[in-house]
């Protein structure tokens, strides 16, 4: 299953709803392109993740994969 979860610039980083926080620490993997500000609160929660300008064609993990892509962005699918 591929999760996309959208952030909006208006936001600070690291203020996620609950549900979106559950999702990233049970993913499989969690995709980020470089630079993501969402970053540093991926590493102060200890949650490992992969970066990557775009999603894999296939994802390439088993169970769930969350795609963070940059933040107001539509994300390329």
């Amino acid at each position: 299953m591929l999760i996309v979860l959208a952030t909006s610039p208006r936001v600070a980083p690291g203020l996620l709803s609950w549900p979106a926080w559950e999702a990233l620490r049970s993913a499989s993997a969690v995709l980020v392109p470089a630079g993501h500000p969402l970053l540093p609160a991926l590493d102060e929660a200890g949650i490992g993740y992969q970066v990557a300008e775009r999603i894999p064609q296939p994802p390439g993990a088993d169970g769930t994969v969350v795609w963070l892509p940059e933040p107001g962005e539509d994300p390329p699918l």
